[in-house]
């Protein structure tokens, strides 16, 4: 195997330097309600259990920047004992969950590395429900967990129960190897012009992930980080591949029974449209691109899409006896985000198709055109409503908005 140094830079890479900041605590390694009472845990694999039962926030706490946590926080510290990815994630608590990790020598001087909102339910894997990130040998977190007050429609969810926050290793991907390349699986609907579409979503990442011996270059880029995927096509036509959303955004489409004699079918840098025949068998890779200032590859989750008109006309993207887009965007919304008063408020969100256009409103207001974030400034206190919906390049409306439910405090409050 031929593998890319991974230097990451960004979020979550911690020197040795950091576990200066750390202030250990003797005792049981559970959840404090307070900051300065939390307990120390070193290296994986780690699963804590506890509660935030009658937990509330202390003055200087930091918000973690994302939808939206209750205020019942617990804390706990965690320090690397080796170099690696490791993965944080709250799979099994009784409540939906905001995780968040922050380094820094106090609680008032505290910077975010990463934070995730878990909606709950019974579906929950690390990588997937997780924060992944690279950290050094000796470097730390103070990890904060918190309930997750986010709700589309009443009744609100319980934000206080019992707690799991686990902490391991971040496995190499299964298909790492071309060999072992992941199955992809979609759907076929029919459109109301009859028209029938093919869809599929595969949900990956490559954290820990190589290249081959003999494996081509996608998209012309030396990469370092590729997993494989396999797809049959389901009728003949144009078939669009695409990425989303982050840093690994290479695309190669192929043929072949080995990973050193590919026939390059199509490629490109976040999506790749191709000709594709029908029952024919494709190798898609998904890599990212060699940075050459930090000497390898920022490694991260992804989406991968496949998708395909299959009637009236072979195209898929509206060429000559292809089939109107009459299938509407979905709207999510990302993060709300807190400025620095308590009366404003940032909403981030994205559309499930390119080049689409966004309409926004605050509580009964008309909905009006807003970009990819909307802020508001000066909000009266009390409870407050913002929407936001998508209307792709076809024009096609997302007739379900995305709602998020918050409110503005009269003062703010702090647990003594």
């Amino acid at each position: 195997m031929v593998r890319a140094v991974k230097i990451v830079a960004g979020v979550g890479v911690l020197l040795g330097c950091a576990a200066l900041w750390l202030v250990p605590v003797a005792g049981a390694a559970t959840f404090s309600d307070s900051f300065a009472g939390r307990s120390l845990v070193k290296g994986v694999p780690q699963e804590i259990s506890g509660s935030n039962v009658g937990a509330g926030t202390e003055a200087g706490e930091p918000v973690p920047n994302v939808l939206a946590p209750a205020g019942h926080s617990v804390w706990i510290d965690w320090e690397a004992t080796s170099s690696k990815y490791f993965t944080f994630s709250t799979c099994g608590s009784a409540i939906p969950t905001v995780l968040a990790l922050y380094v820094g020598p106090e609680l008032s001087k505290l910077t975010e590395e990463g934070s995730l909102a878990n909606y709950g339910g019974s579906e929950c894997s690390g990588v997937s429900n997780g924060i992944t990130t690279l950290v050094l040998n000796g470097g730390n977190f103070h990890v904060r967990l918190d309930g997750n007050s986010y709700f589309v429609e009443p009744p609100p969810p319980v934000t206080e129960g019992v707690l799991k926050l686990h902490i391991e290793a971040t496995p190499t991907p299964l298909n790492d190897n071309f060999e072992n390349a992941a199955a992809i699986a979609g759907n076929t609907t029919e459109e109301p012009n009859g028209a029938r579409v093919y869809s599929a979503n595969e949900p990956g990442y490559n954290y820990n992930a190589t290249k081959q011996t003999g494996e081509p270059k996608h998209d012309g880029d030396q990469g370092g980080a590729s997993v494989w995927y396999t797809w049959t096509a389901p009728e003949s036509g144009t078939a669009h591949f695409g990425l989303c959303c982050g840093t690994v955004n290479l695309v190669g489409v192929y043929t072949g029974n080995a990973v050193n004699a590919l026939t390059a079918v199509g490629s490109g840098k976040g999506s790749a449209e191709v000709p594709v025949t029908a029952g024919m068998t494709y190798k898609i890779a998904v890599d990212s691109e060699f940075n050459f200032f930090l000497g390898g590859t920022l490694d991260e989750k992804f989406n991968l899409t496949v998708a395909e008109n299959l009637a009236p006309g072979p195209g898929f993207g509206g060429g000559p006896g292809s089939s109107r887009d009459t299938k509407p965007p979905q709207t999510t919304l990302l993060k709300m985000r807190k400025g620095k008063t308590p009366t404003t408020r940032t909403f981030i969100y994205k559309s499930s198709e390119a080049k689409s256009t966004f309409r926004c409103r605050l509580d009964r207001r008309p909905f009006a055109s807003c970009g990819s974030s909307k802020t508001y400034k000066n909000l009266k206190p009390g409870r407050r409503k913002f929407e936001v919906f998508a209307i792709d390049a076809a024009g096609n409306k997302d007739p379900s908005p995305a709602v998020v439910r918050f409110t503005v405090p009269r003062k703010q409050k702090h647990r003594r």
